[in-house]
């Protein structure tokens, strides 16, 4: 019973091989260039030093830009993507009430980046209309000029761009982006696109308050077209 069960899955699994390499000739050519526009929203998880007086508050964070492929073959795809991403973040600080006032009681940063991520794809599924791939790759962040908000415990606000804690912000990061993609075409040429993400830094974005690596998670859906 079992071997007939396995049997049957082999052959289904190269039904929908066969099916998606016939589907793909039906457009009558096949393409080997993707590009489009896309857009998404990530959430970033930073573990900075608690014992240093600091708690890390989540903020909404979103991206944008192009994004272009090469299709190798059936199975294979080499993408790439030139993105703008807002990382904004605030930091708590747990000091003791102090009479004057002047003690820092948040910092409240927005951080941006050019980001370029590269992926190598694996194709799971390729049918007609259907097309869901993994993909892993690296990815370098290019940070842009960051403002740090302070709001003292007093109630008096200063703005910095050079001093407080965003001198100590890394001006380049590297991360390894890995990724689930679901491609739909309403045609040979024009296709939406929907993305899973998960991207684990290899270098820290704060050289001191952090205590390891930062990671994040994001949804991209972006629209294509193809030739």
């Amino acid at each position: 019973m079992s071997q007939r069960f396995t049997n049957v899955i082999i052959l289904f699994l190269f039904s929908l091989l066969s099916t998606g390499a016939y589907a793909q000739y039906n457009y009558g050519a096949f393409n080997y260039y993707t590009l489009g526009a896309k857009a998404g929203y990530d959430i970033y998880s930073y573990s900075f030093d608690e014992t240093q007086q600091m708690t890390y508050e989540v903020q909404p964070n979103f991206n944008f830009g192009i994004s272009g492929g090469l299709y190798l073959s059936y199975l294979l795809e080499l993408h790439a993507d030139f993105r703008y991403s807002i990382r904004n973040f605030n930091l708590k600080w747990d000091f003791p009430q102090d009479p004057t006032g002047q003690v820092p009681a948040l910092s409240e940063y927005k951080m941006s980046y050019i980001s370029v991520p590269v992926q190598l794809r694996l194709n799971a599924i390729y049918l007609k209309w259907v097309k869901l791939n993994i993909g892993v790759g690296l990815m370098p962040d290019f940070r842009l000029r960051p403002q740090e908000t302070v709001t003292y415990q007093n109630g008096n606000t200063s703005e910095s761009n050079k001093t407080y804690l965003t001198k100590n912000f890394a001006p380049v990061l590297i991360a390894v982006p890995m990724s689930a993609n679901l491609k739909i075409n309403f045609s040979r040429h024009i296709a939406i696109e929907f993305s899973g993400n998960y991207y684990y830094y290899l270098n820290k974005m704060h050289t001191d308050f952090m205590t390891k690596n930062g990671t994040a998670i994001g949804f991209n859906a972006g629209f294509f077209y193809d030739w």
